[in-house]
C-alpha cells in the first residue's frame, strides 16, 4: 500500500514538472508530458538502483 501511495505522489508532483519542461524546451505541454511517460518506462527498463534519479527530476542533478 505504501508503495501505492508513494507512486501516486510522484505522479502528482511530476506531471506540472513534465509540463513546465515541456514549455521550457520550447514545444507543447503535452509532449513534455508524452516524454515523462516514455522516460519513466525506458528507466524501469533498464532497471535502477537505490541512488538512481528517474523521471522529470532527473534534469536538476546537473544544477546539485
Amino acid at each position: 500500500m505504501a508503495d501505492l501511495m508513494s507512486g501516486i505522489i510522484v505522479g502528482i508532483v511530476a506531471l506540472p514538472l513534465a509540463i513546465a519542461f515541456g514549455i521550457a524546451s520550447g514545444v507543447s505541454p503535452e509532449k513534455g508530458i508524452i516524454t515523462a511517460i516514455i522516460a519513466g518506462f525506458i528507466i524501469s527498463l533498464l532497471g535502477g538502483s537505490r541512488v538512481q534519479i528517474g523521471g522529470p527530476t532527473g534534469a536538476f542533478i546537473v544544477i546539485v
